[in-house]
């Protein structure tokens, strides 16, 4: 007989306290049900705020202070300089990606500016609204476009309402973007509201959208949330992303792509 709503959640939230993860399929053998009803309990538990949905099970609620905020935006120079090896390694993995003739959007940041430069001498159009990315490839194979709009920021780069429509108008093979941090629940996240403007619009135009990370900046949130996972393709990173984020990309279709 199968056991009453409330036994099998007791038993749940006594498991996910003993073993710290929860397995549906071990939980469906072990309560006697089918793995749908174990979906759905966790669901429930889930939404009642009593733990988190991962890929295959749950995980405890991850607090707020398990996450690093990020509230200003380092130096240019600081941020050129961290984690050099691994952004080089990302960018060269993102520079497979590209194919001759193909139209590319590249984002403002340190690890897309490195990926600029693997792309120089390719034949392919590429528009950025970094004004760095823009001088590198000024005298390059590739043909560089920036719109129009208002220069400022740290990184000076092209922000404004006048730059969000201009990009919003075109349509892109492949947009590379940056973020300053992954969250536990698979939301990306960036220092600059009026950045964070511009990479809306390229995601919502481009037909692959691909986030370049290295993994300092997992379990990480900042100002400005750029958007869900759900709306990122790839991520190219240089080490798998913990769990739960792990389960929470893969339920929300986005591939993750390790970089050699």
């Amino acid at each position: 007989m199968k056991a009453p709503t409330a036994q099998r959640q007791e038993v749940i939230l006594k498991e996910l306290k003993d073993e710290g993860f929860v397995s549906i399929t071990l939980l469906a053998g072990r309560l006697g049900v089918s793995e749908m009803t174990v979906r759905r309990d966790l669901d429930r538990l889930a939404e009642a705020g009593h733990l988190e949905r991962t890929h295959g099970g749950a995980a405890p609620l991850r607090p707020l202070s398990s996450q690093g905020i990020d509230l200003v935006e380092p130096s240019l120079d600081s941020r050129y300089q961290a984690q050099a090896a691994e952004k080089n390694a990302i960018a060269r993995t993102a520079a497979g990606l590209v194919s001759a003739g193909q139209t590319i959007a590249l984002d403002i940041g340190t690890t897309t500016g490195r990926l600029a430069s693997e792309l120089a001498n390719l034949p392919v159009s590429i528009y950025t609204t970094s004004i760095r990315i823009a001088a590198l490839l000024a005298s390059a194979r590739a043909s560089v476009y920036v719109p129009g709009g208002v220069v400022a920021g740290i990184e000076p780069s092209i922000i404004g309402a006048r730059a969000v429509d201009h990009l919003r108008q075109l349509n892109f093979d492949i947009v590379f973007l940056g973020a300053s941090g992954l969250s536990g629940n698979g939301a990306f996240f960036d220092y600059s509201l009026e950045d964070t403007e511009i990479k809306r619009a390229l995601t919502d135009v481009s037909r692959k959208v691909v986030m370049l990370m290295d993994s300092s900046k997992f379990s990480r949130v900042s100002v400005a949330r750029i958007c869900d996972a759900h709306k990122v393709h790839t991520l190219i990173t240089d080490r798998m992303p913990p769990e739960p984020i792990r389960g929470i990309l893969q339920d929300m279709g986005t591939e993750v792509l390790l970089a050699k």
